[in-house]
Order: C-alpha cells, then structure tokens, then sequence
C-alpha cells in the first residue's frame, strides 16, 4: 500500500522556529485519527540520514481538490451539483469532527483537501490547527492563508469553529464557480 511523505528538514524548522509546530502537526493528526474525512497518520519518524522529520499517513491518489478545480478550468468543464454538495458533506464532516475537539484548522483550502481513488475529499495539514479555546493562539500565526480568512480575522476579533466555516464558503465557491 502507498503511503504519502510530508518531509520537513530539521535545518527549515530550527531556522524558523518550528519545533513546537511540528510536534502540535504530530500530535493533531494522531487525535483527528477517527474521522473518515481527515488525512489518517500511520506515523512519524526523525530520518537521521536526511537530517529531517518524516510525517506519514495514507495515499490519495486522487490528488488535491486544487488539482481537480484547475483540470476543469482547462477543460472548460464545471463540477454537478452533487459532486460540490459530496465535497462540502466530506469538509463539514471533517470540520465538524474538529470542532467538537475543540480544534479550528485556520488553512482550509482547495491545496489542504486531498482526494482519494474513490473521491472521497479528505483534509490534510495541520501545522495552524489550534484549540478554540486558546484565542491567542487563533491569532499567533496568522491564517494559514489570508485569501481564505473571514473578515474577523483583519480586526482580531474572536475567531472560533466560524474561521473555518468562512473559509469552507470560498473553498466551495470556487468549486463551483471555477474562480
């Protein structure tokens, strides 16, 4: 079975600072293990010979839902109705699973969805994920990416499960508006 490889050189995190980030990745994905619609771990590992950490967890071979809206731009092709209500069924199913751990991702978008064989959209990434209620640590950061960020963000006022929610709306608008 084909397992994907997020490889992050020791060198990288030392320089940004990133050692408590890759240990609260680690620790996010081992605890969003259960839900169907999130990126399942098998494990992590330091790779003394590549002087890097090594994240590993189940093959999509499907790609990045930012993979399959850029497809059907070129191809001049729009997703049905039911397949933009499957995608935003897996994300809120996901993002739902997050909350009720009292978790928000704070990098929802098309590149941090990964599709698998079947199509079955899963989210990945969770270097900005931080619990709801810690609101400085929504803020510390920053988004993951500002494009995808509501409004409250811009004033620094409470950003809680509703971060995520907002930034869902502009993922599926460009699902289904291929903009």
């Amino acid at each position: 079975q084909p397992w994907a490889l997020k490889i992050i050189p020791i060198r990288r995190i030392i320089r940004h600072n990133d050692t408590e980030q890759v240990r609260s990745e680690i620790s996010m994905m081992i605890m969003l293990k259960g839900c169907r619609h999130v990126m399942r771990p098998v494990c992590a590992f330091v790779d003394a010979a590549e002087e890097a950490v090594v994240l590993v967890s189940e093959w999509a071979a499907g790609g990045t839902l930012r993979d399959h809206i850029e497809r059907r731009i070129r191809h001049h092709s729009r997703f049905a109705e039911d397949q933009v209500s499957g995608i935003a069924g897996h994300l809120l199913s996901a993002l739902l699973f997050m909350h009720s751990h009292g978790l928000v991702h704070r990098d929802v978008k098309p590149e941090n969805v990964l599709v698998t064989a079947d199509g079955v959209c899963k989210l990945a990434d969770f270097g900005m994920v931080a619990f709801v209620t810690r609101v400085d640590e929504v803020f510390k950061n920053g988004p993951g990416s500002p494009i995808f960020a509501p409004p409250e963000y811009a004033f620094r006022e409470d950003c809680d499960s509703r971060f995520d929610i907002w930034s869902l709306g502009v993922v599926l608008f460009e699902v289904a508006a291929l903009r």
